[in-house]
């Protein structure tokens, strides 16, 4: 039975083989990654927060998923670096349970072949069906039918890069020193946001400062006239 396969290629050059999903170009994997990818550059041409949505951590393929999703979206300026932090942590504790629950289903595999059982039965016992299509695609991704992906995210990656080039800020000083940052015609998305939060914690400081002094200011006064002078004093005691 022939069927067509997945027309992605992967970084060693090799394509994917896997079956396609009817009417597509691609896997139900490599489809997804697409729609996700997209996603991404459209909300990033948009200068908005893309929404990151990760697949339930029920096996080490979608934790593979969630971890490109999270790295991914670390790289675009997406995702603050604590949030990202945990959310590796908890793939790293999910998987940790996978492994587990995987070594118990070997040990229990084993058991049922010395019983008997041979692999092949089991194989075929356990065996799933796989997606052939998947129409609510587009809709899930708010695209148009028909939509070319590869095409449609290289623009939107341009799109972003231009917006990102308009909307990014040269920074006065370094973090963390005096030194003046060298001069650049165009800062990405990543760097204008450190530069922004770096002028957000100099303005803190600046507020923080004013305010102790203001807060000294006021104690001196009240120091001042709580404290009565020393005329007043030698004529009272007169």
């Amino acid at each position: 039975m022939s069927f067509e396969t997945c027309s992605h290629v992967k970084e060693d050059g090799t394509y994917c083989a896997s079956p396609a999903l009817r009417s597509r170009k691609y896997c139900y994997y490599h489809l997804m990654q697409r729609g996700r990818r997209l996603r991404l550059a459209l909300a990033q041409g948009r200068n908005e927060p893309a929404q990151l949505i990760l697949p339930p951590l029920e096996n080490l393929d979608s934790m593979r998923v969630a971890l490109s999703e999270i790295v991914e979206a670390l790289a675009a300026g997406q995702l603050d670096h604590r949030s990202a932090g945990l959310m590796l942590y908890a793939i790293q504790q999910a998987a940790t349970v996978s492994l587990r629950v995987a070594q118990m289903q070997a040990a229990h595999k084993h058991e049922e072949d010395e019983k008997g059982e041979t692999p092949a039965a089991r194989a075929e016992q356990s065996q799933s069906p796989r997606l052939q299509e998947y129409p609510e695609f587009e809709r899930k991704f708010g695209l148009q039918p028909g939509v070319d992906l590869d095409a449609e995210t290289d623009h939107a990656m341009r799109a972003a890069e231009e917006q990102a080039a308009v909307l990014s800020v040269a920074p006065t000083l370094q973090p963390g020193t005096s030194h003046p940052v060298p001069f650049k015609v165009h800062y990405t998305r990543e760097e204008a946001y450190q530069s922004l939060q770096w002028e957000i914690h100099q303005m803190k400081q600046q507020i923080r400062a004013y305010k102790e002094e203001r807060k000294l200011e006021l104690s001196k006064k009240q120091a001042a006239s709580a404290t009565p002078p020393l005329a007043e004093s030698l004529s009272s005691s007169a």
